[in-house]
């Protein structure tokens, strides 16, 4: 009802849609239409016309972008971003040139040490010098900190692009399985400094599309993906069983609860509530 509500600021919101899902989302779950056309006294036609408005415009998991990776919950995919912290791009934009990484940094945003702050300390009194020196080493140690930190995500960085490539120029489906832990070997850091480098930062890829840095990390992603397509493509509406054994044609060797989990993450029915296409007739 909330994201009725939020749909008819912008758009019309047909009046049967609101009862159904107010009073009677057991029929619609279980796709009894016929006798949903009874309780509201309204045709068929109207029924699944409202049936449609809800299926297109409602989704049935609003909590699901909190769901996955316990390190990093999965992003809902209809999240627009509009400025990234990381690009990734051809180099000279010239697509036969390998690919480069910009650590985007913003303007005034460099931190430096004031060298009038530096001077002032030899006129200052010896009291006041002890603290002012205190003070410029904490302040030095700051900015080198942060310097540290950027040259960290430029590694990173660098190294995601080389590990990630067919996942950058080709999609979901080519992710593979990388984790924090196995690049905070490789580049001899500790791990809760790669987690603090990825948590809430935005990549821009060479599509010009603008996802999440923990993306590169969900081991999921590329499994969904084509666990996606199958049911987009299915003939019939498959089972979760069935849905294993094709996974496992393509070497993804996954058990039925997790593909239940998928496909719940997804927001995707059970075989048995998914509604059949005129291409299942």
């Amino acid at each position: 009802m909330v994201q009725l509500e939020v749909l008819s600021e912008s758009r019309p919101v047909p009046e049967l849609a609101r009862r159904i899902v107010f009073e009677a989302m057991d029929l619609l779950t279980h796709r009894q239409y016929p006798e949903l056309a009874r309780r509201f006294k309204a045709s068929l036609h109207k029924v699944q016309l409202a049936v449609k408005f809800i299926s297109e415009n409602l989704n049935p998991f609003p909590a699901r972008c909190h769901w996955g990776d316990v390190r990093q919950p999965v992003t809902d995919a209809t999240q627009v971003y509009h400025r990234p912290d990381i690009i990734i791009n051809y180099l000279n934009e010239d697509p036969r040139n390998p690919l480069s990484v910009e650590i985007i940094i913003p303007i005034g945003g460099t931190l430096r040490v004031n060298p009038l702050f530096r001077q002032a300390i030899h006129q200052a009194t010896e009291e006041k010098k002890v603290d002012w020196k205190s003070d410029l080493e904490r302040a030095s140690l700051l900015v080198k900190c942060l310097q540290q930190r950027n040259n960290t995500m430029q590694r990173l960085m660098q190294r995601v692009v080389t590990l990630q490539r067919d996942f950058i120029l080709h999609g979901e489906k080519y992710l593979k399985p990388v984790t924090r832990a196995c690049l905070s070997q490789e580049l001899q850091v500790h791990e809760s400094t790669i987690s603090r480098a990825v948590s809430n930062k935005t990549v821009q890829l060479p599509n010009k599309r603008i996802v999440p840095l923990a993306e590169f990390f969900d081991r999921s992603l590329n499994v969904r993906t084509i666990l996606r397509d199958m049911i987009t493509e299915e003939q019939h509406p498959l089972s979760d069983s069935e849905l294993v054994n094709l996974l496992a044609e393509k070497g993804f060797s996954v058990a039925r609860r997790t593909v239940a989990k998928y496909r719940a993450m997804e927001g995707i029915l059970p075989a048995h509530l998914r509604r059949l296409t005129p291409q299942y007739a």
